[in-house]
């Protein structure tokens, strides 16, 4: 295993071992029951990262006609 590989599998069990506490986080935090936007968002950042993080790898291991690094912006409301 290189270390690119290393360092995707660590963020992904670092992501997945947090997910239990985000979700009773979320769970928790819920004023009148509906889920905080501003959490859901900030999930979503993260979500995006692991995203970018995932495809960036797909390509240099494989790179496609589309091998381009993959950016999702992200904008505040």
């Amino acid at each position: 295993m290189n270390s690119r590989d290393l360092e995707v599998l660590t963020v992904l069990r670092k992501v997945n071992g947090e997910m239990g506490q985000i979700v009773l986080r979320l769970m928790r935090d819920m004023p009148d029951g509906v889920l905080p936007a501003d959490k859901l968002r900030e999930l979503a950042t993260v979500f995006d990262g692991l995203a970018c993080l995932l495809v960036n790898r797909a390509h240099e291991i494989e790179p496609t006609d589309e091998s381009r690094p993959f950016v999702v912006e992200s904008s505040t409301r």
